[in-house]
């Protein structure tokens, strides 16, 4: 039913979040289509609002995907329908070039999505992730979604390695954690 209500395809790769240059989704997008046609079963779902500088148009370069439906980009999805973005997703991609940190590869994990990420987020994830060593390098992307389209075993070891990774993690325990990190200053 959630596939349905929003036109998804079978398997797609996910990238969500507010979209700036250094995230490469542009990149990521061009990469996707020269992808696809190996890859049939496969979509790009990228949700975010658009503040790249200079302006990338991601809109317009997701045209074609959309009108093969191929690929879908929203602004933003509606929040309870996140965690069903993420779990109904073949892999969920972030590749930033300076964040030292992303929520969102761990709710993706949490939710037994596995994720693509930069080497600068390796540690976010304990490791357990295909990591795309340069992000602005399309031949590179290129390889990577290839390689996680194709390779089912891949994709269930990130899938089962995230979910084991964040177990320990819970809302309490950041509050919990935090409260004493607080507390000792």
């Amino acid at each position: 039913a959630f596939r349905a209500k929003y036109g998804l395809p079978k398997k797609y790769i996910l990238s969500m979040g507010i979209i700036i240059k250094r995230r490469s989704v542009d990149v990521i997008i061009d990469a996707f289509k020269e992808v696809y046609r190996d890859c049939p079963d496969l979509g790009l779902v990228v949700i975010g609002r658009n503040a790249t500088v200079p302006f990338v148009n991601i809109q317009e370069k997701m045209k074609d995907l959309v009108g093969e439906k191929r690929g879908l980009y929203f602004q933003r999805a509606p929040e309870e329908d996140i965690v069903n973005f993420y779990r109904a997703a073949w892999y969920y991609i972030c590749t930033s070039t300076t964040d030292g940190e992303s929520l969102m590869l761990k709710e993706a994990m949490q939710c037994g999505t596995p994720v693509i990420t930069s080497p600068l987020l390796k540690e976010t994830v304990g490791g357990n992730a295909v990591i795309l060593d340069d992000p602005t390098d399309s031949k590179q992307t290129v390889a990577v979604l290839r390689k996680v389209a194709l390779d089912k075993q891949l994709r269930d070891y990130y899938a089962n390695e995230g979910i084991k990774s964040m177990q320990p993690l819970s809302w309490e325990r950041v509050a919990r954690e935090s409260l004493e990190f607080l507390e000792s200053r």
